[in-house]
């Protein structure tokens, strides 16, 4: 992995994490509507003010007593919480698990995984709902009424005997990113959920997914030796065969290949890939014979992003010898960077990404993101 400045180098290979811990709400379970609805009625039934979904994301954050505090401010929290949770325990049955969640669980634990929960999500609702739609018997260990994160989520990796470096807590809250940094382990931000992409964007989480399907991309990179690995696989220690390639990775001369910063409305383009180690960089791929450069940028972009790209202007050029960071060892390439616009902010990434975001220059310079593309980006900061 690469050694960002200011981070320390962080494991990201699939076959290296062991177990995964799940926020509730907003990253396994659809609740959003039920969510927003019960706030609107504790707000109205304590005397504040109507809240749109739009302000709702804005402003949400956890513990959620702090949210209510700002719009509350004389309530007894205690009171607004028994309140919150009696109406939305009433409205539960229009939440849903998200599409291919349970896939994506069934498949984590077939790869010997072990899987946990941890929400603020009161216990025994929470144990209900999960009981309800038959899923308990795929989680080691279940963890409701978890008021804040960050005092709570250490003390459970610590009771569980987890590896740090082999443990992704998911979820889709600021406050679920920052309980996994303090608490050591990896951070995965779910776009899908509750809270506005460019404020997870901004707390820097080493995986993005825009939702279960790009966890069931990094799920797919799980090599065949750890397939059917069965409970108890834990934290052992696996050991995996490795080939090299053909000195010089079978080509006699450098590859020559086009990426590009695409923008929109002043936000930048990026992809999480596991062929740059699981890092963030920018979509591209290699010349074919009788391609002009720009011909193979538009190309490979469209391959990849359905994005249509314009005013194309050169950036640099950069040498990738034997890069550390992509999964082919021994590869030369040289890597002819551009700058481009787009007038869509809808994507479609084919198989070779896991996730794609719309994300600010400067907010990206946060992100784990592979060497090219930092220097590509520091670049275009420069002028």
């Amino acid at each position: 992995m690469p050694n960002i400045p200011g981070r320390g180098a962080r494991p990201c290979a699939p076959t290296e994490i062991r177990n995964i811990i799940f926020d509730w709400s907003g990253t396994l379970f659809d609740d959003f509507e039920v969510s927003h609805h019960s706030t609107i009625a504790t707000l109205k039934a304590f005397g504040g003010k109507h809240i749109s979904i739009h302000d709702y994301k804005e402003h949400f954050v956890l513990p959620a007593w702090k949210f209510y505090r700002r719009f509350l401010k004389s309530a007894d929290m205690d009171a607004v919480t028994h309140f919150y949770f009696e109406y939305f325990m009433h409205h539960i049955e229009k939440g849903k698990l998200y599409p291919q969640a349970r896939e994506n669980l069934k498949r984590a634990k077939e790869a010997g995984m072990r899987l946990f929960i941890c929400s603020t999500v009161r216990q025994d609702l929470l144990e209900k709902m999960v009981r309800h739609l038959r899923i308990g018997h795929l989680f080691d260990g279940i963890f409701g009424s978890v008021r804040d994160k960050e005092k709570r989520l250490p003390n459970i990796c610590h009771k569980l005997g987890l590896r740090k470096d082999r443990t992704i807590y998911a979820g889709d809250m600021e406050h679920d990113l920052a309980a996994a940094k303090k608490t050591g382990v990896l951070s995965a931000a779910f776009l899908c959920g509750y809270q506005a992409s460019h404020r997870l964007l901004d707390a820097a989480p080493d995986f993005v997914w825009n939702d279960h399907g790009s966890l069931g991309k990094f799920l797919d990179k799980i090599p065949p030796p750890l397939r059917g690995g069965g409970r108890g696989a834990g934290d052992q220690e696996v050991t995996l065969s490795l080939t090299l390639p053909p000195r010089g990775g079978g080509d006699s001369f450098p590859i020559p290949t086009v990426g590009a910063l695409i923008f929109n409305k002043g936000d930048i383009f990026l992809v999480q890939t596991h062929k740059w180690s699981h890092t963030f960089g920018i979509p591209g791929g290699k010349i074919k014979k009788g391609e002009t450069m720009e011909e193979a940028l538009k190309r490979e972009i469209w391959e990849e992003t359905r994005l249509k790209i314009k005013n194309i202007r050169w950036a640099l050029v950069q040498d990738s010898i034997n890069s550390k960071e992509f999964h082919k060892l021994d590869r030369h390439f040289l890597l002819l960077n551009f700058i481009a616009d787009t007038d869509s902010r809808k994507f479609r990434l084919n198989e070779e990404a896991e996730s794609g975001f719309w994300v600010n220059p400067r907010t990206a310079l946060k992100l784990r993101l592979n060497q090219p593309t930092r220097v590509l980006l520091n670049h275009y900061l420069s002028f």
